[in-house]
């Protein structure tokens, strides 16, 4: 199911990412859609990090990170996956730890 999930984001994000100016100073995916996908896709990739908890939004660059996470280390590391994504300018990181969910 999982994986499923993940080709389909794969997909989606190769059908909405484009490419970027050679003068834009942040090189990534041009649209707030398609940085959105491209996180997304990314936190799926990483097998640690609690995806289908997290909701990701993106408004001129920035990103924006809600929802539940079991521990500080899987905060972090949305975060730090997040910020790896081409054309984010920041992320706001609105995760909430709770640890029995």
């Amino acid at each position: 199911m999982r994986l499923n999930l993940l080709a389909s984001l794969v997909g989606l994000t190769l059908l909405t990412v484009g490419c970027a100016r050679s003068d834009d100073p942040m090189p990534g995916p041009l649209t707030d859609a398609s940085i959105t996908a491209a996180v997304k896709t990314n936190l799926f990739a990483d097998h640690f990090t609690p995806a289908l908890h997290i909701n990701v939004a993106t408004k001129d660059r920035v990103v924006t990170l809600s929802g539940k996470v079991k521990s500080r280390n899987d905060k972090d590391e949305a975060v730090r996956i997040a910020q790896a994504v081409g054309g984010v300018r920041t992320v706001q990181d609105e995760l909430e730890i709770h640890q029995n969910f």
